[in-house]
């Protein structure tokens, strides 16, 4: 998890692959459950790390990662 790993490591946004998005935004299917895992691997690291250089603790900064990946679910 984010936590074991220092909030510079990983801060790079990989390049955004559209119909992984798609995918991830349609109906509650495998295929959509699989495209979610795939962009919560691909993202949770940079965004944990914005999150964390906005002056966000830890804690409260997976917190607002996990809640992002959450509503965009």
């Amino acid at each position: 998890m984010a936590g074991n790993r220092s909030h510079s490591e990983g801060a790079a946004f990989e390049t955004t692959q559209w119909s992984v998005v798609l995918a991830a935004g349609g109906e509650q299917t495998s295929v959509a459950r699989k495209a979610m895992a795939t962009l919560c691997q691909s993202y949770w690291q940079p965004i944990y790390v914005y999150i964390r250089r906005r002056g966000y603790g830890m804690e409260d900064a997976q917190d607002l990662t996990q809640e992002f990946f959450f509503r965009i679910e």
